[in-house]
C-alpha cells in the first residue's frame, strides 16, 4: 500500500523537522517545551485535515466531529508519537491518492486504511462520502491488537456516519 518514494521522503522529512526543532528528540529525550511542535509541523506539512488545497487530487480527508465539536480522530492521532503519526499520515495519503480501492472494505459504507509503524499497528475507519467520493470522512482510529477489527468499533464507526449523515442534512448542526 506503501509504494514508492513517498513514504521514505516523509520519514526524513518528519525526522529533519524533528532534529530541528528538537535537537534531543533524535535521541529519544524529545524536551517538553517543543515536544508538540513537530508534530504540529508535520500536519501543516501533510495537509490531512481542515480542507487544505491539494494537488494530486481531488480527494481530501474529513475527521468526524461530534455534535459538541469533539474531534475523536483528530484527538488520537495528535496524541501519537510523531514517527506514527507520519506512518498514520502515509497511509492516509495513498488512500486519498489511490481512493477507497486502496483500503480494505469493512461492510457497508466502512472501510479501513492500515498503517504500520515502528512498534505498532493503527487502523483508521472511514466512508468516501460526496457525489464523487471525494470526502473521505474519518471516522474512527484506534491502535490493533487482534487479527480482526473489533465489531464494536465497526458498530461505532457505522454510528459516527449515521449521525454525521443526519447533521449534513440540517447544516446548522454541522
Amino acid at each position: 500500500m506503501l509504494a514508492g518514494p513517498w513514504p521514505e521522503r516523509v520519514a526524513r522529512s518528519a525526522v529533519a523537522v524533528v532534529t530541528t526543532i528538537d535537537p534531543y528528540a533524535a535521541e529519544g529525550r524529545p524536551d517538553t517545551k517543543t515536544a508538540e511542535i513537530p508534530r504540529l509541523a508535520l500536519a501543516a506539512a501533510l495537509q490531512i485535515y481542515d480542507g487544505a488545497p491539494m494537488t494530486e487530487t481531488r480527494r481530501q480527508w474529513r475527521d468526524y466531529r461530534t455534535a459538541g465539536g469533539q474531534r475523536p480522530v483528530h484527538k488520537f492521532i495528535a496524541g501519537l508519537s510523531v514517527a506514527d503519526a507520519v506512518a498514520v499520515a502515509a497511509a492516509m495519503k495513498d488512500v486519498r491518492a489511490e481512493g477507497p480501492s486502496a483500503a480494505r472494505h469493512l461492510r457497508g459504507d466502512i472501510y479501513e486504511v492500515r498503517a504500520d509503524a515502528e512498534h505498532a499497528t493503527y487502523r483508521v475507519l472511514f466512508s468516501a462520502e460526496g457525489r464523487w467520493s471525494h470526502v473521505l470522512l474519518a471516522l474512527e482510529a484506534f491502535s490493533k491488537k487482534s487479527p480482526a477489527t473489533p465489531p464494536r468499533l465497526i458498530v461505532l464507526a457505522e454510528k459516527r456516519l449515521r449521525d454525521w449523515r443526519s447533521r449534513a442534512q440540517h447544516p446548522g448542526n454541522l
